[in-house]
């Protein structure tokens, strides 16, 4: 035989670009078939989608996917492009793409940054090779941000992180109170994950993992001082019901994984359950509430108007 020999595969990209407000149905594509699913702003009116495959995925099958997507929401079909990612590439291509960043006094790092963490931030170590759910994107970044900022109203506060993916957003909440926090994942490798991470920070018994697809597990009847969901604006209008059933008096619900449209839609739902919106965070395209339920009878009712602090950032 001659020739090189063929250089080891960590596996294939699948990438393309789409409008902001059909990132979530051409995410959905991904949801249960590729290893690992980003989307990150590229300009003020596209949006790249990003999805990895440890298997050479099914090409036909992504592109038949991708063109009922577009046929349904109206939109063209995305030209999806498929790479496959030698080892070597892989490590020094994901260290490129993910180097630390801060989040409000999160700081969000892989394992392969050398050097301490800046003074006066609280580090979150991600392991570069699941750098998706780093906290880069949008709707992920505005609830570190939530969490930030709610340091100083809560104190040892009972959290639970619905849809906990990474679980990065469990490992902020529990370094920043120092409590134990549930993660709960209707999918078991992302459990399995947050709980990787988990140790990784040095939580021990800090994270515990609950596989459940929403409040179904026992595990999770509450009552939680926070919960945490970075899910999407339709199955969160689902559990506006059950969600604010599990919250304590005075606790907060931080929803995210919506875009900034439908923030009125998921805002309903929840005021219909007596939640009043306390802070809205927006990250480019992707917009944080922060609801609070009501902590005694003296606190005013659940205002009808779309009210509520704004961050603009860019995502």
């Amino acid at each position: 035989m001659s020739g090189e020999a063929a250089r080891p595969i960590a596996g294939w990209f699948v990438e393309f670009d789409v409008l902001p407000v059909a990132v979530p149905a051409f995410s959905d594509v991904f949801d249960g078939v590729a290893d690992a699913v980003a989307s990150v702003e590229v300009a003020a009116d596209r949006w790249r989608i990003e999805a990895f495959f440890r298997a050479e995925p099914d090409r036909e099958a992504i592109a038949d996917a991708l063109a009922l997507v577009a046929k349904g929401g109206g939109w063209s079909a995305p030209a999806a492009s498929i790479r496959a990612e030698p080892v070597a590439d892989w490590v020094q291509a994901t260290y490129r793409r993910f180097p630390p960043f801060r989040v409000g006094r999160f700081y969000i790092h892989g394992r392969h940054t050398r050097g301490p963490a800046p003074a006066s931030t609280i580090p979150l170590a991600i392991e570069a090779a699941v750098a998706f759910g780093s906290g880069e994107h949008g709707s992920t970044s505005g609830c570190l941000l939530a969490i930030d900022r709610l340091r100083q109203r809560l104190r040892r506060p009972r959290v639970l992180d619905l849809g906990c993916g990474s679980g990065i957003l469990a490992i902020a909440a529990a370094k920043a109170w120092h409590v134990a926090v549930t993660g709960a994942d209707n999918d078991p490798v992302a459990v399995r994950t947050a709980g990787d991470n988990a140790r990784i920070n040095g939580l021990g018994r800090g994270f515990r993992g609950v596989v459940s697809s929403g409040f179904q597990s026992p595990r999770l009847a509450g009552p939680f001082d926070l919960v945490l969901a970075n899910i999407l604006a339709n199955p969160l209008v689902r559990l506006a019901r059950p969600l604010a059933a599990r919250l304590a008096p005075g606790g907060r619900a931080v929803l995210a994984g919506l875009l900034v449209g439908q923030g009125p839609l998921v805002f309903q739902a929840y005021r219909r359950q007596g939640l009043i919106v306390e802070q809205r965070i927006r990250r480019g395209e992707w917009l944080t509430l922060v609801l609070k339920r009501k902590a005694a009878a003296g606190e005013p009712a659940a205002a009808g108007c779309w009210r509520g602090e704004e961050v603009r950032r860019r995502g």
